[in-house]
């Protein structure tokens, strides 16, 4: 019986699968039994697309074709082959309309091929089979969709016959590529390509050519799988007696396609098992498969075949194995599986490396991506230097995750080297990219080339935009990101959720939260809604900016529409922290509870650091005891809030607790400590534990070298603080030893940390540059300040306006007011705090006058005031004696909410003190309620300006009863009180106490005040022995006082000596010499007087220029020595004729003669070129019926005769009168003064 009769015979037998295959293909256990399964007859497949005709006799089933009659089937063999050859080259898809549709036209050429049947019953050929087939999944070239290089493996294409039969040519057929059948079934319905596949079954089982040809039977299991018949395909695979390796390629690469992966395993074993060998395509397949259901065991089994197997691999199967390892979990095999087979590629001649040439990153890119994945950053870039070492070059897919390497370990340097890469090979155009390489330089800190990246970018998607625009406003450009925005918009881009949540963070992070909520309501008009994330960043901001309450409001409105999370809760918590809101802290502790955030690191963290915040540390140390597993997080906020409140011991003995707990400490964990150390500048400890950071390999970052910066320059230790900022400019390249020799002359501690700095390669941020601007203001270095504000605007910082806060800070401060200004008026975007500091510097720079000016453009370009902005004025309002406005400011500041706490009524005390209204003055400090050591101190001094020692001791007294410990500027102002009061017992005991009771150790300033206590009532010989066992060098203030006490004692022995030695240190002070001329006439040696004077004149030294100013009417008016231009001098010159001789009657006469005249010419003292008298005239000229104390400011101290001429003038007008002569207030009542005339 010929095959096809065996086949016909069979035909309705069910298909019995042998239980040993069964059970490596469905993966059954032992007791599963076969199942068979019945195919159609090749009539019912037939009629059922409408092509059978009734049966012939004598024939089963078939097709009657039009012949002549008496003609025999196979005598018209010669006729029909050819007409099977030309349907042979199939047709193309889109000339399907013009005759029978595909898979017809198959059964229609099997059924010929049926006729063709030789007529000795043999069967059919298998080329002509094999032709069938290959016909119906190779459409002519022209025709073809994909590339002639395609890399998918196709077997169904190879050439699967190993007859010796010749195969029918067919026209085109060879020149096309391979095609799967999916391509072509695409075009059908899934349901109607599954029931062709099952006919296309049927009638093969009829010819029972898949049983004997096994490439027919290959093309056929790939055919039913592809036509979403995997079981018949896998029955078929069972009942073929024969197989290869492309059977078993065919099934399993189907049953890879459905991830149906424990079929394509058993599969896999079941090859194996028979002792077949799987090519190279195979093998990467289920290598993947390995990888996509991460079977690390499996795939180590493979790898370990194909290594005792000795198996040819290609870069591809390479690539999958370590793509395996990488994937499963396993970077260190991974690693060594790249090890293994660059030793197979490299090793195998020239002709392999030929092979790798464009494709040896597809075996390193797997481990270089994992690495990324796992944040292994380093890792990943040492893998990126073997490759490029094997000759091997990053391809466009790859280098997108080596730039985001480069950004997260801020290596500029080989992101830069990338960038040039990119430009030779015509890379950096693509959009991924691009946008890596912008995130690079972000990242970097370089964000002007950032935006020449994007600006040469021909494409720009929205996270494109979305980089740039997150840039700028994290460092505050806020313009710039807005601006980038909007073009954004215009280049019909349109924003997501991200853009928007970018600008609106940044706007409240740099304090503009109005522009935060606008934006967050065109977010909304946009079609977008806002999220949590955007809500959170509002509310970071606020918290950020220290505006806790404002927080509060944002997140009691984020509650009408969203569900707060996790970072939602660790912001409001440190805001309640901030305010102190304990009771409200503890109902969203309960919360956190119910929602399940208890256990999240974060909240845990701030939870802690609000108990803390909120003084409650018993109740944070219940709970970080109570926590079952504590992570860096929670210790370090433990640390740090014993750290931040000066414990230092307290926060080592926790530090150790955590590395014997196992938690080992991070960056953050030192940061803090390095940071508390710097502020209390203990340097050698700060030093330690920055060694010991280094020790246990953790990195040092920006924030590093911030927090020493900042630190030291806090706490005193400029040059520190400066040293090292300069130390980070330098090149590694530089020699630490060389380096620290000639310019740092540290220790050996110190080398090792300017050491790190330079290694590092670390470049200065904004608060870095902040930091150091502020060590350079400190310490009058306007070049090295230069030079930072040269590095600023090449990096496109300056607006930034921090740091060009921080730059108008520093030039005011190098008393270039200059350069302050214009550096002020560069700012684009001004703030409160770049007002701030311009007011700040004109008063350093004694321009109080400048200082309200700005005050008046501040109002004008509608500008906010801050408590600090009004401390600033109240400070200048102080220097000018602006009691108006001084006042109005008062009122502005409980109008708007600023008087809280005791920083704004100290301001107010020291303003009111200063421009003369004690009274006022000891109001403001009766209402204050939180009175700390500086509001006491500003009140006890204010009493001491004005010569009101009694209420000055009266208050210390108080003090020391409330509690509140005084510190030394406590005693300067009690001491300068006992001495303008004469109280030296008093004087003595507040001294001695310092040390005994308070345990402050006298500095200069106590024993100048000392000296002055003991001067002003003749003690000049105790002051003399005080002088000489005091443990410092005297000062040019400690002898100017005690040259001030012989003025006032006659005493010209002693005056000499305090004479020289100011000499000595104050060659070309003008006030020490009119001083000691003074002695010499008040003690009646003219000569003397005259020699001194003579002196001045002949070495060139003059006095500064006496001047004199009244508030009249909200009006200033200014008198100055030898100016008699003012417009009402003829008549303040009559109101002085007249007092004069009102004085000279009740008994005045000249004290003494005024030194100032000396530059003018001697003049008679009655001539009144005194500039207070001509004020103090000008004031009772003005108000001639008020009651109201005339107030007059004075820049020099009175001379004798002026502070005796107003006493009488007191008494004449029967008005009070106020003289501030310098530091010191002269209240004049009734023929007496307040100084007892000892000042």
């Amino acid at each position: 019986m010929s095959t096809r009769q065996r086949s016909m015979a069979n035909n309705n037998q069910p298909l019995v699968v042998p239980w040993d295959a069964r059970r490596v293909v469905d993966g059954r256990d032992k007791q599963c039994r076969g199942r068979g399964f019945s195919m159609r007859t090749e009539h019912e497949n037939l009629t059922q697309l409408g092509l059978a005709h009734p049966p012939r006799r004598g024939m089963s089933g078939g097709l009657r074709l039009p012949c002549t009659a008496g003609q025999p089937h196979h005598h018209r063999s010669s006729e029909l082959l050819p007409i099977v050859e030309e349907a042979v080259a199939v047709h193309p898809p889109g000339e399907e309309n013009r005759g029978l549709p595909m898979l017809h036209r198959f059964v229609l050429l099997s059924s010929l091929l049926v006729l063709l049947t030789p007529s000795d019953g043999g069967a059919i050929l298998p080329s002509s089979y094999s032709l069938l087939l290959s016909s119906f999944v190779r459409p002519p070239a022209p025709y073809s969709f994909f590339p002639r290089h395609h890399h998918s493996f196709h077997p169904i294409s190879q050439q699967a016959s190993n007859s010796t039969a010749t195969r029918v040519p067919v026209t085109n057929v060879g020149h096309a590529p391979d095609v799967s059948f999916s391509f072509l079934l695409r075009r059908l319905d899934q349901e109607d390509a599954a029931l062709q596949a099952r006919q296309l079954l049927a009638l093969s089982v009829k010819l029972s050519v898949c049983f004997d040809h096994v490439s027919v039977a290959n093309k056929l299991i790939l055919f039913l799988a592809r036509g979403f018949l995997l079981e018949d395909a896998r029955q078929l695979f069972v009942r073929i007696p024969r197989r290869n390796v492309m059977t078993y390629h065919s099934l399993i690469s189907s049953y890879c396609e459905r991830q149906l992966w424990d079929g394509a395993f058993g599969l896999f074993v079941l090859m194996v098992a028979d002792g077949y060998l799987p090519d190279k395509s195979l093998l990467r397949m289920i290598l993947k498969a390995c990888s996509s259901v991460k079977s690390l065991e499996l795939g180590r089994m493979i790898h370990g075949y194909a290594m005792r197997k000795h198996l040819n691999l290609n870069v591809f199967v390479c690539g999958a194995l370590v793509e395996m390892y990488a994937r499963c979990g396993s970077l260190d095999g991974a690693r060594n599986a790249l090890i293994w087979t660059r030793k197979c590629l490299l090793g195998d001649g020239r002709r392999l490396r030929k092979e790798m040439s464009d494709k040896g990153a597809i075996v390193y890119a797997p481990l270089i991506t994992s690495y990324c994945r796992e944040q292994q950053w380093l890792q990943a870039l040492g893998t990126l230097a073997l490759m490029v070492g094997d000759g091997f070059l990053a391809d466009k897919f790859l280098l997108p995750s080596v730039l985001k390497a480069c950004s997260e370990i801020e290596s500029l340097a080989l992101g830069m080297m990338i960038h040039g890469y990119l430009i030779r090979r015509e890379l950096e155009f693509d959009v991924f990219i691009g946008n890596a390489l912008i995130d690079m330089y972000v990242k970097c800190g370089r964000l002007n080339r950032a935006r020449k990246a994007f600006d040469v970018m021909p494409l720009r998607d929205v996270v494109s935009w979305t980089v740039m625009i997150s840039a700028y406003a994290e460092v505050g450009l806020l313009d710039e990101a807005m601006l980038c925005f909007e073009l954004m918009v215009d280049a019909g881009v349109q924003p997501d959720v991200i853009a928007w949540n970018a600008l609106i963070a940044g706007s409240a992070k740099f304090g503009d939260l109005h522009m935060a909520l606008e934006l967050l309501d065109e977010m909304r008009m946009s079609g977008l809604s806002p999220g949590v994330s955007s809500w959170n960043g509002i509310i970071s901001g606020c918290v950020c900016n220290g505006y806790a309450e404002d927080a509060l409001l944002v997140f009691r409105q984020m509650l009408l529409s969203e569900k707060p999370n996790t970072i939602t809760i660790s912001s409001i918590l440190a805001a309640l922290s901030d305010m102190n809101f304990l009771q409200l802290g503890k109902e969203v502790h309960a919360y956190a509870i119910r929602c399940g955030m208890e256990t999240n690191v974060f909240i845990n963290g701030s939870i802690l650091g609000m108990y803390l915040k909120c003084g409650k540390r018993e109740c944070a140390q219940k709970i970080f005891e109570s926590m079952s597993d504590v992570c860096t997080t929670v210790w370090n906020e433990m640390i740090a809030s014993y750290a931040n409140d000066g414990d230092l011991e307290r926060a080592l003995e926790f530090l150790n607790r955590m590395r014997s707990s196992g938690v080992q400490p991070d960056v953050v964990t030192y940061n803090t400590l390095l940071a508390s150390y710097a502020r209390a500048g203990e340097k050698d400890q700060a030093f330690e534990r920055f060694s010991e950071m280094i020790s246990l390999g953790l990195k040092p970052n920006i924030v590093t070298f911030n927090v020493l910066i900042s630190g030291f320059q806090q706490c005193g230790q400029t040059i520190e603080a400066l040293k090292l900022f300069q130390c980070m400019q330098l090149s590694s390249a530089i020699t630490p030893d060389g380096c620290l020799s000639a310019q740092l002359h540290t220790d050996g501690q110190s080398k090792s940390l300017f050491h790190h700095a330079t290694s590092l390669g670390l470049q200065p941020d904004a608060i870095t540059l902040t930091s150091a601007l502020a060590a350079c203001a400190d310490l009058k270095r306007q070049m090295q300040g230069k030079q930072i504000h040269a590095y600023v605007l090449r990096n496109w910082l300056e607006q930034n306006v921090f740091l060009s806060s921080a730059l108008v800070d520093m030039y005011a401060k190098c008393q270039d007011m200059s350069s302050a200004t214009k550096t002020f008026c560069r700012i684009v975007d001004k703030n409160t705090v770049c007002w701030n500091c311009l007011i700040a510097g004109c008063n350093q720079n004694a321009q109080p006058e400048s200082s309200l000016k700005l005050f008046s453009r501040m109002l004008e370009d509608g500008v906010m005031l801050s408590a600090v902005t009004i401390i600033l004025l109240l400070s200048a309002c102080s220097s000018t004696v602006a009691l108006r406005l001084g006042r109005e400011l008062h009122g502005y500041a409980m109008k708007f909410g600023f008087y809280r706490g005791s920083a704004l009524a100290s301001a107010l005390i020291d303003m009111y003190a200063k421009c003369g209204s004690i009274k006022e003055a000891r109001q403001v400090f009766d209402r204050t309620t939180a009175r700390d050591t500086a509001l006491w101190n500003v009140m006890i001094s204010g009493y001491a300006m004005h010569g009101m020692a009694r209420d000055a001791v009266n208050l210390f007294q108080e003090m020391e009863s409330s509690g509140v410990k005084p510190d030394h500027i406590t005693f300067t102002a009690v001491l300068s009180a006992c001495g303008h009061g004469g109280l030296v017992q008093e004087g003595w005991a507040y001294f001695t106490s310092m040390e005994k009771v308070y345990e402050i150790t006298p500095t200069l300033e106590h024993y100048t005040c000392m000296i002055g206590i003991l001067g002003r009532v003749g003690l000049l010989n105790e002051s003399q022995e005080l002088i000489r066992k005091m443990p410092f060098e005297p000062d040019a203030c400690l002898w100017s006082t005690l040259l001030q006490a012989c003025r006032i004692q006659s005493n010209v022995k002693v005056g000499e000596e305090a004479a020289r030695a100011l000499f000595q240190l104050e060659p070309t002070n003008a006030v020490s010499y009119i001083v000691l001329a003074n002695i010499y006439a008040t003690a009646g040696m003219w000569d003397l007087s005259m020699k001194v004077r003579k002196w001045m004149e002949k070495q060139g030294i003059t006095t500064a220029k006496e001047s004199s100013w009244i508030e009249m009417n909200q009006m200033t008016k200014f008198f100055e020595a030898g100016d008699p231009s003012h417009p009402e001098m003829e008549e303040i010159l009559e109101t002085w004729d007249k007092l004069a001789a009102q004085m000279e009657e009740n008994g005045y006469f000249p004290c003494d003669l005024c030194p100032e005249e000396l530059d003018i010419g001697s003049l008679d003292p009655f001539s009144c070129y005194h500039t207070e008298r001509l004020a103090l005239c000008y004031g009772i000229i003005t108000s001639p019926n008020s009651r109201n104390p005339i107030h007059v400011v004075k820049n020099l101290r009175m001379c004798i005769d002026c502070h005796t001429s107003t006493k009488f003038i007191s008494q004449i007008i029967g008005r009070d009168i106020l003289v501030k002569d310098g530091c010191f207030y002269h209240h004049f009542s009734g023929g007496n003064c307040s100084c007892n005339d000892k000042w």
